[in-house]
């Protein structure tokens, strides 16, 4: 691929200074990730002649090559700004294509450089390219990968024409090696090379062009007349070699600990993770998930995952799944109380690309669960204390905290515990400048002497705080305030009376099977909201009226032989 313009010396010192800025995950070797939620302004987006700089849309990446002219250069295109990556950089980009068009079009590394010389004798690249041609003849019509250092002509491919569809959704992963690139696409291997690896800084670059170049001879080369042709990208992926994965540290309490902080490859149904945990003693435990799921509207089906735990399949669509039509972009986490053995089976299944930070397990011989309330709250106005949750240890005790958010730049959550301040930053809080809006859990050992304590939550800016849960020895119990679970079943709605929606808060002082719904005056069943087992612990949801009319209607809540009923009021 050509290209007419290079961004100035200055420029790239100026960009060079944000990318150093740019934090990443300090606990893994992920370097970069964007799966377009929102416009990052870390990219370059560009554009040449008559065409649009690339958009972001309903959780993807659009790069769309218009009514191209053979007059001029034609362009669309997002690339890092400097050239950041060297040996020992992978990436992993999930896209679709159109059919090819008159032109070319490619995704992977790339030196940046442009001219005929650099060409020719300065041209170091790692990346998928497809051309298309009104010229007939394999130079000007080829769909590739290619590895090249120094020159187009020094490279070793393969050709991907017979090997996949361009037009279905798949997943690319390049990995560059001191002495070793290949290709893995939807997880399976179908390149590697020790030759020609590049030895130059490159850039992730994804394109699409008008221009046609002869691939015998690259300084043979001109623009065409193109109609359209069309990308879309999922999500785009860099890291060091062992990929994004956290290392963690077992805290007391915690018995497993695996941190993906990544995506699947965006099969259907697909068993993404299998984990087979041991266990010392057997009993009651609690399995604790944060991952966030997009709707990608009528592109193609959200993404969604489930848990299966010693063959008890939790399903999908609830409060125990992740549901992309439900969260749209965000994030939540999900607790569940599973039946453990010496010898246990966790699987993880996914539909589409789920976001997957963090799966914990909780369990000791003598723990149990002291506090669990889900927020799934933003941040308002006023900076300074948020949440308070007090516990009361009738000897000394040893708990765990598990604190799960996500923050955007400059937004934060700290924790507090008996004054001792864990910071904004670093392994104990939930840091926007690190996370970039991506889920985020907390693991906080509390070692607590006899007696009362009280942990604060602080946030600064506007982040989103999702689920708390304590769980620790049988000598640790909580305090019966507003931010405990109560001893009772509770019900309430806020606005009420409302107009076409409300928030329906309640708390279970147990776990079991669980029903809320909506009657109408003469006690008709107008719609079951959820009927699940959900566990001890405060919850919200959303219950929209938007289709039914106004009138007085009736909010019951049973949870096994437990009933609390209250009154609505929908006004239209």
């Amino acid at each position: 691929m050509l290209r007419k313009k290079r961004v100035n010396r200055n420029t790239i010192i100026i960009f060079l200074l944000i990318f150093l800025s740019f934090s990443v995950d300090i606990f893994s070797q992920l370097l970069f990730r964007d799966d377009f939620q929102t416009k990052n302004s870390y990219w370059y987006w560009r554009s040449d002649g008559n065409q649009q700089k690339p958009t972001v849309q309903n959780g993807l990446l659009k790069l769309e090559l218009l009514n191209a002219v053979n007059s001029e250069y034609c362009n669309t295109e997002i690339y890092d700004p400097t050239e950041p990556y060297g040996p020992g950089t992978q990436v992993r980009i999930r896209l679709k294509a159109s059919s090819i068009h008159s032109g070319s079009r490619g995704w992977g590394f790339w030196d940046g450089d442009i001219d005929i010389p650099s060409l020719l004798y300065d041209y170091d690249v790692a990346w998928i390219m497809q051309q298309g041609s009104d010229s007939s003849g394999t130079d000007y019509n080829w769909f590739q990968f290619g590895v090249n250092k120094d020159s187009i002509n020094n490279r070793q491919i393969i050709d991907l024409t017979e090997l996949l569809d361009e037009t279905k959704w798949h997943t690319y992963k390049i990995t560059w090696k001191d002495r070793l690139v290949s290709l893995h696409i939807d997880n399976r291997l179908v390149f590697v090379t020790n030759q020609t690896i590049p030895d130059e800084k490159m850039r992730v670059d994804i394109w699409i062009d008008n221009r046609v170049l002869n691939l015998s001879n690259p300084a043979n080369y001109r623009n065409t007349n193109s109609d359209s042709s069309e990308m879309l990208v999922d999500f785009v992926e860099v890291t060091g070699l062992e990929g994004p994965e956290i290392s963690r540290t077992l805290p007391n309490n915690v018995i497993f600990w695996n941190s993906p902080n990544s995506f699947p490859i965006g099969e259907n149904n697909s068993l993404w993770k299998k984990f087979n945990i041991n266990s010392s003693s057997e009993g009651k435990a609690y399995l604790f998930l944060t991952g966030s799921a997009e709707n990608y509207k009528s592109i193609m089906e959200y993404d969604e995952l489930k848990v299966k735990f010693n063959g008890k399949d939790f399903g999908w669509k609830n409060n125990f799944s992740l549901d992309g039509k439900v969260l749209k972009g965000k994030g939540k986490s999900i607790l569940m109380e599973v039946d453990l053995k010496t010898n246990n089976l966790l699987k993880i299944i996914t539909n589409k690309t789920p976001f997957l930070k963090d799966i914990i397990l909780l369990h000791s011989p003598k723990g149990k669960l002291i506090f669990s309330k889900e927020y799934n709250e933003t941040a308002k106005t006023n900076d300074g204390l948020w949440k308070t949750i007090e516990v009361n240890a009738a000897e000394s005790s040893n708990a765990v905290l598990l604190l799960s958010g996500e923050a955007e730049k400059n937004d934060a959550i700290k924790i507090i515990v008996d004054n001792k301040d864990y910071g904004w930053n670093g392994e104990f809080s939930i840091a926007g400048n690190k996370l970039k809006g991506y889920p985020n859990t907390v693991a906080l050992e509390l070692n607590l002497k006899q007696g009362k304590h009280k942990i604060e939550i602080h946030k600064k800016g506007k982040p989103i705080l999702y689920t708390a849960v304590i769980y620790g020895t049988s000598t640790l119990t909580d305090i019966d305030n507003e931010e405990a679970v109560a001893s009772e079943l509770k019900l309430t709605a806020n606005p009420n009376p409302f107009n076409n929606a409300t928030i329906i808060n309640y708390t279970l002082p147990q776990s079991g099977r669980t029903n809320i719904s909506i009657y109408n005056s003469i006690g008709q069943l107008v719609e079951t909201i959820i009927n699940e087992n959900k566990n001890k612990g405060s919850y919200k949801l959303n219950w929209n009226a938007e289709n039914i009319s106004s009138g007085l209607y009736f909010c019951v809540i049973k949870l096994e032989s437990k009933v609390k009923v209250h009154k609505l009021m929908l006004l239209k």
